[in-house]
């Protein structure tokens, strides 16, 4: 699969009725909506997911690690495991949506989650 166009990506008005989200001076995708007052709204928040999507999977990341070193804590309550546990799995379906758009109920348990991607 191809990847996709360079961030950072931006969006601006074409024309009186239409958006664009641009990236390095090229149109991306043109927006339109029944509801004009959507289209700058709609824009905008597609730019700005765009554009903070590495660093978000990026901290994901480091979330799940460091979930991981504190399952291996000494003296930690009973409970905590688990606790850490179903924070992994919540932020491990939300890496997962993140890399691929989509998880599905596999992805959410502890034990089928790929050691790779985490």
């Amino acid at each position: 699969m191809a990847e996709h166009t360079p961030t950072p990506w931006y969006a601006m008005a074409s024309g009186d009725c239409d958006w664009v989200v641009m990236a390095g001076g090229t149109p991306i995708a043109d927006m339109t909506t029944p509801t004009l007052a959507m289209l700058e709204p709609n824009a905008r928040f597609i730019v700005r997911a765009v554009n903070c999507h590495k660093e978000l999977v990026e901290a994901l990341e480091d979330a799940i690690k460091l979930i991981n070193d504190m399952n291996g804590c000494h003296g930690c309550a009973d409970n905590s495991a688990d606790e850490d546990n179903s924070r992994r799995n919540a932020v491990a379906a939300a890496l997962a949506k993140a890399k691929e758009g989509t998880v599905d109920e596999s992805q959410m348990l502890l034990q089928d989650l790929d050691e790779e991607t985490l």
